[in-house]
């Protein structure tokens, strides 16, 4: 009964509701964070130490020293390293509830334990996974995240995600996806994902939540299928995600990036997802038309392969960072991430790779906003930029003693309880340690709840 009653909104045709929260954000002079080292992924700004941010309303007004404002709450950021929240370009994150579930056999691996338990999810299911995952993404200083909802299966899923995200309160894009077991002769819901649009375009709160088309494309449905779809994302001039992925065998089989640019559908408007095994020709294809990568690589790494970055990154192709998916299992780590793509590039290009923790860190965070179309609004700090930012407390023992070079230092050591405080537009989602936005506990409940009677109706 108690989740019945908490997720009954979830399925109401209404967007962007539960903003009560968001609302009551205190309209006074700001706040000041004081004394903190800033990394703020500003070629002009660098990184400074030391200095102050001044944060009013959803922007950042100032970075300096000795910033005075009468009346500011002031922060104490002593010992803190500030820097923009984590920008994930690749989520799948209605699978958060399968976490456990997927095995290592080709029985119970990801794609048949997705196509397994996709038919029989509810909006209510849909809600309680993306609360889990945005919670998540939160408690790991992801600030922003690209949902690439590949099991919306009506407009009540699709809805439900939505208000899950508008509820949480992290930026987002919401890439509006097809059902798993839709047949590839089969068009997604264009209609719906049209009538979401203008929706959004009305409702969504300060344009926190906005819309994408997260098509199958070459790879997982027919060639008139696809085009369509693509063609209809374009006239709604929605940006476009599209998966490359699996072995070599299938690359070269589906030659997703060969197939899209001969279409004339590359651009700056399509993002590839993967592209493990991209070939010279494929990059030059990537750099020409200006489209971008999103790359996982704990999920390549698991069954794909590791992939061509420094390759991208030459040709001038704008690549990104993406959690994937959580059902691996896996946990939300983004340095995490970023620590296992330093590494897997060093085994795979030698110790002179030229990725280092520097490029790690304007891949997760501003050419991430590039790649969403919001480097206008997050991804570095810097005044007139919404206030998206995490905190990360450098006095702990795990973190103590790394060293005198804070990018390094940061990447190289810390964890998801490092990460003391996030704010998003302004307003603190999580404050010393602790979730302040949500009730954590109870997401989990509620997703566990989920989770069950999901596994009950499978069978």
């Amino acid at each position: 009964m108690k989740r019945r009653q908490l997720l009954a909104g979830a399925s109401a045709v209404v967007l962007g509701g539960g903003h009560a929260a968001a609302q009551s954000a205190a309209v006074i002079a700001g706040t000041v964070i004081r004394d903190a080292y800033v990394i703020t992924m500003d070629p002009e700004l660098g990184d400074l130490k030391g200095v102050d941010i001044h944060v009013r309303g959803t922007n950042i007004i100032a970075i300096g020293p000795d910033i005075q404002v009468p009346d500011a709450e002031v922060v104490d950021a002593a010992g803190m390293i500030v820097m923009p929240g984590i920008v994930d370009t690749h989520w799948h994150m209605w699978n958060s509830l399968l976490r456990g579930l997927v095995g290592s056999t080709p029985q119970t691996g990801y794609f048949p334990t997705i196509r397994k338990y996709g038919p029989h999810y509810t909006p209510l299911d849909t809600y309680a996974a993306t609360r889990l995952a945005l919670a998540e993404a939160l408690r790991g200083g992801v600030t922003t995240v690209h949902n690439w909802a590949h099991n919306i299966r009506g407009p009540g899923h699709a809805e439900a995600s939505i208000r899950a995200h508008e509820g949480v309160g992290l930026r987002a894009r919401f890439g509006y996806g097809s059902a798993q077991g839709l047949p590839p002769d089969k068009v997604q819901d264009l209609d719906d994902m049209a009538r979401l649009r203008g929706a959004l375009m009305i409702a969504s709160r300060n344009n926190r939540v906005t819309l994408g088309a997260a098509l199958r494309g070459p790879q997982m449905s027919a060639t008139e299928v696809w085009r369509r779809e693509f063609e209809a994302a374009k006239k709604l001039g929605l940006p476009i995600s599209v998966h490359a992925t699996g072995n070599a065998e299938m690359s070269e089989k589906f030659k997703v990036i060969e197939t899209l640019d001969k279409a004339g559908m590359l651009g700056p408007d399509v993002q590839i997802i993967h592209a493990v095994h991209a070939t010279p020709q494929d990059i030059e294809a990537l750099a020409r038309s200006r489209a971008h990568v999103s790359v996982s690589p704990n999920a390549e790494a698991a069954s794909m392969g590791v992939p061509p970055v420094n390759a991208f990154r030459k040709a001038g192709v704008l690549t990104t960072l993406s959690i994937d998916n959580t059902a691996l299992p896996a946990s939300v780590d983004p340095f995490g991430l970023m620590r296992e793509l330093i590494n897997l590039l060093r085994a795979r290009d030698g110790l002179a790779s030229p990725f280092g923790p520097r490029q790690a860190l304007e891949m997760a965070t501003i050419d991430g906003a590039r790649a969403l179309g919001l480097d206008g609004v997050t991804g570095s700090l810097k005044p007139g930029k919404h206030a998206d930012l995490i905190m990360i407390s450098t006095e702990e023992l795990d973190f103590a003693m790394s060293g005198n070079a804070p990018v390094e230092r940061l990447l190289m050591a810390v964890q998801p309880t490092h990460v003391d405080s996030v704010m998003v537009d302004g307003r603190f989602l999580k404050r010393k340690g602790r979730i302040v936005a949500i009730d954590a506990a109870e997401i989990i409940n509620i997703a566990h709840d989920a989770a069950e009677e999901l596994v009950r109706r499978a069978g």
